[in-house]
């Protein structure tokens, strides 16, 4: 069989990238109306496997076809030593090479990536920066800043993926050199429980003030539109009643999707037809590989009272359960349990289910992995 096409890789760029033109479209209107328009300053909001990462690639790639140069970065442990360590890696290329004109190649290159435009890694990248990070960060955004315009750039893109897992401290420091630097672009990525942190920090608020991009999960039409192509362009044949049940299961998200794709695939030999037992035993399988890579990660970063709050759930079995059953298992105040209630459903952990009920995200798999969690504890 042809090589996979499908990449169900978080941040991976899949066959066919839908459901997310309109927030392109907003950004590319960012970057025309300059600093102060609406969408030149934004985050990237949604659960985990909803297509955040894969967004902010695709921002970079607009931005480097309007003559921006990009910097990407997560913001784990060290995020602003990153970003000045990439900002030195560009300013030194620059410095490298006087009389390199942006305006006259397609002018980015995420740092540490071979683009075939230019070369912006280096030997040494630990010698790059000597002096404090949290110091120098306002400076070197200034100086690469005017370093690109001046070599006929349109300016700076910087993405910071993850952004939920910053310490305070850290966002910060971005967010106020940010605010004085109206010319640099910025766009972040984050699971929606960031608004916890910003709004807790008097110091994080310039992330409170950003343009938006709250990802929902696709359509069946537009998840559809996802997995199609492949099997079209290779002339595999499938029922398309089957595949939009399938498909319907995916609950539209493109993390989950391109897992089923790819497990479809994986299924087919020479000449198969895409069958409603192969479409089963995909999703099956699908389904329980995005239980893992997306519940453990959030796992990890949950507090001790909403894992409980998850194991009540998880234990009532699936299906719905009565908020107030949760509520009167828990021994806890309706105000106490809407405040979980919201973070959970934000983390993508749980979902409403009807006035009144709510439910696990991931159905009865994820309810077996949460109780499995809470034993080994």
């Amino acid at each position: 069989m042809l090589e996979n096409p499908f990449r169900p890789g978080f941040g991976s760029w899949p066959p066919a990238f839908v459901g997310r033109e309109r927030d392109e479209l907003l950004f590319r209107e960012g970057l025309a109306n300059g600093p102060g328009g609406r969408y030149h300053r934004s985050l990237v909001t949604g659960p985990r496997g909803v297509g955040k990462t894969v967004l902010l690639a695709s921002f970079r790639d607009i931005a480097e076809s309007e003559g921006y140069i990009t910097i990407a970065v997560d913001a784990n442990d060290g995020m602003i030593r990153r970003i000045c360590r990439d900002l030195r890696l560009v300013e030194v290329a620059l410095a490298d090479n006087p009389t390199w004109k942006i305006s006259e190649v397609r002018a980015g290159a995420s740092i540490g990536v071979a683009s075939g435009h230019i070369e912006l890694t280096r030997p040494a990248v630990d010698g790059v920066l000597d002096d404090d990070p949290m110091v120098v960060l306002k400076p070197l955004l200034e100086r690469v800043e005017a370093a690109i315009v001046g070599r006929g750039g349109a300016g700076l893109l910087l993405t910071v993926d993850e952004l939920h897992a910053a310490k305070t401290s850290e966002l910060e420091r971005l967010g106020n050199d940010l605010q004085h630097l109206q010319s640099v672009v910025f766009a972040g990525a984050a699971l929606p429980t960031i608004d916890d942190q910003i709004f807790n920090s008097a110091g994080a608020t310039f992330f409170s003030r950003l343009a938006r991009f709250a990802l929902e999960p696709l359509s069946i039409a537009e998840s559809l539109s996802a997995l199609r192509p492949p099997f079209d362009e290779h002339n595999i044949g499938y029922n398309d009643l089957e595949l939009t049940k399938t498909v319907d299961q995916t609950q539209g998200y493109p993390y989950l999707v391109q897992l089923l794709g790819y497990e479809i695939w994986h299924r087919l030999e020479p000449g198969d037809a895409i069958t409603e037992s192969l479409l089963s035993a995909a999703y099956e399988a699908a389904h329980e590989q995005s239980i893992f890579d997306v519940l453990q990660p959030t796992w990890r970063q949950l507090s001790p009272s909403s894992k409980r709050v998850l194991g009540v759930i998880a234990a009532n079995g699936p299906g719905p359960m009565a908020t107030a059953d949760v509520r009167e298992k828990l021994d806890k105040s309706s105000s106490w349990f809407s405040v979980y209630r919201s973070r959970l459903i934000n983390a993508g952990m749980l979902q409403a289910a009807g006035r009144g009920f709510v439910e696990l995200a991931g159905g009865e798999r994820a309810a077996e992995w949460i109780l499995n969690q809470l034993i080994d504890q």
